[in-house]
């Protein structure tokens, strides 16, 4: 008996989301991971920004919340999940304005129904050269080494075509079955270059561009075993172009304009937005509260804010979506929470005792 057009309708609009999470999930491996607070996990951005600011250490950490909202019994409630840490050091002094650091940084991705999770954990050296005697130019190189590794958590509750047209397991989940679930891992390879320059008292800007992925590891999950045969991937190059202003107005607002464009195998993610702060001094509480917007091209529009605190940095972002993703998830995207501090830990001096004599 056909089915009526009305039912035929909503099997099929489930069926093309389950089809969309469940590419996501199965072709995650040739993705990466993407903030909509980019400039707030700067280790993942660009390995140049290791140890890029006066302190004695940074310390700081990011969560992202996506698609959570997606309809349907299956996979809803199960979207992209991704939170990361960081810390980075100023190790030593060259010369008199050059100095190396280092740093490490963690995340944990994990994506769709079947948790397909890919974890990452990469160690990060950079190289500021100042371009000047008065310390208002630098260009800075970075190189980063780590290891990703990817696994399925929970196979079982992937749905695939065949589940929900007639209920029963067919080819697809058959084949997939065979996919080991033991992570993989593979080596990675990142190089970063970045120019920072003080234009004038009110003006500080950078620019870098990053290239990930440099000795095109295998990333591909296997699926040998059982007498199937492998399926490898290597990963394509991506690279990473930014760049971020912060323009002083007044002794009030600040304005701070950014941008990113990336490119992967064809396939190119840009965005660009702008935040204004505003300074709030109420007695020794030294506050700049920020606002703002952003616009991923093609996908969503970005809602900024965050706070700045001594040596605190606080962000918070929520993304509506604009692509077709729309009328299943009611434009809600991604939620992102991010903080960072730098710690600053200064040996006082010794000053030496003065002995006055009252005879002189």
């Amino acid at each position: 008996m056909p089915l009526r057009n009305n039912a035929y309708m909503k099997i099929l609009k489930h069926l093309l989301i389950y089809s969309f999470l469940l590419f996501a999930t199965g072709v995650l491996h040739a993705q990466d991971i993407h903030w909509t607070q980019f400039t707030m996990s700067p280790l993942t951005l660009n390995p140049a920004f290791t140890g890029d600011f006066e302190g004695t250490f940074r310390i700081g950490g990011i969560y992202r919340d996506q698609y959570n909202f997606v309809s349907g019994k299956n996979p809803g409630g199960k979207g992209f999940r991704t939170p990361s840490f960081f810390v980075d050091v100023p190790i030593i002094m060259i010369r008199k304005r050059d100095w190396v650091s280092a740093g490490i940084v963690a995340y944990a991705d994990k994506a769709g129904s079947g948790g397909l999770t890919n974890s990452g954990y990469l160690a990060s050296g950079s190289y500021h050269l100042s371009l000047d005697k008065k310390s208002t130019r630098y260009l800075v190189a970075g190189i980063q080494f780590g290891s990703v590794t990817r696994e399925i958590k929970d196979r079982e509750a992937l749905t695939f075509a065949d589940n929900i047209l007639d209920g029963t397991p067919g080819s697809s989940s058959t084949d997939f079955n065979k996919i080991p679930t033991d992570g993989k891992g593979y080596s990675v390879t990142n190089f970063g270059l970045m120019y920072r320059a003080a234009t004038d008292k009110k003006t500080n800007m950078n620019i870098g561009l990053a290239v990930s992925y440099i000795t095109r590891p295998d990333g591909g999950i296997t699926t040998a075993g059982a007498g199937a045969t492998g399926s490898r991937f290597k990963r394509p190059l991506k690279t990473t172009f930014h760049g971020q202003m912060e323009r002083k107005i007044n002794d009030k607002l600040t304005i701070y304009p950014a941008f990113i464009f990336q490119n992967s195998a064809k396939v190119n993610e840009i965005a660009v937005q702008a935040m204004g702060g505003y300074a709030l001094k109420f007695k020794d509480l030294d506050l700049q509260a920020k606002a703002g917007l952003g616009y991923r091209v093609g996908d969503a529009v970005q809602l900024l804010i965050g706070a700045h605190y001594d040596d605190w940095q606080f962000g918070l972002a929520y993304d509506l979506t604009a692509s077709g993703l729309t009328s299943s998830n009611s434009a809600r995207g991604g939620f992102e929470l991010a903080i960072n501090k730098i710690i600053k830990i200064y040996k006082q001096p010794t000053v030496p005792p003065v002995i006055f004599c009252p005879d002189l």
